[in-house]
């Protein structure tokens, strides 16, 4: 899609057609698809870096996902040596819920791990909270890796 240009905006809202009817009819249905636009390219936004994030899990790629951590919450750097008989197989969403303004997105993952030291196949429920940071235009993490304990 294209992205509207600055100069455009500003002669739509400040140019010709201001203080006429037709001119506010133009601006709501013009503000409405520009919403819906930036709307649209945060949940696409949401989906690549999701994506993102469940293939440096299931590459057990630990230090990869930390990076999608929010730095305002997350905790002490994770150590390598506690995931590093890790391998996680399974990676499902079984939940996703949008806040309206689409600025949070919380979703519960099931997923399967194998801890190879002791041969076993483990299940854990990991929720997730991911909250956009508008100033960066990008997706945080909100809740520390999952606890994927042996």
């Amino acid at each position: 899609m294209l992205r509207p240009h600055a100069p455009m905006l500003h002669a739509l809202k400040g140019g010709f057609y201001e203080g006429t009817r037709h001119f506010h009819a133009h601006h709501r249905s013009f503000d409405h698809l520009l919403r819906d636009h930036w709307e649209k390219r945060r949940i696409e936004k949401f989906e690549e870096t999701e994506k993102g994030y469940r293939q440096a899990l299931m590459g057990s790629d630990f230090a990869m996902a930390a990076r999608y951590l929010d730095p305002a919450v997350s905790q002490e750097p994770v150590p390598p040596e506690q995931y590093a008989l890790v391998r996680i197989v399974d990676y499902k969403p079984t939940r996703v819920d949008v806040s309206e303004d689409l600025l949070k997105i919380e979703q519960g993952v099931v997923l399967k791990y194998f801890m190879v030291n002791v041969n076993l196949l483990r299940t854990v429920q990991y929720q997730q909270v991911w909250h956009f940071n508008e100033a960066h235009k990008v997706w945080l993490l909100q809740t520390d890796l999952p606890a994927l304990n042996p």
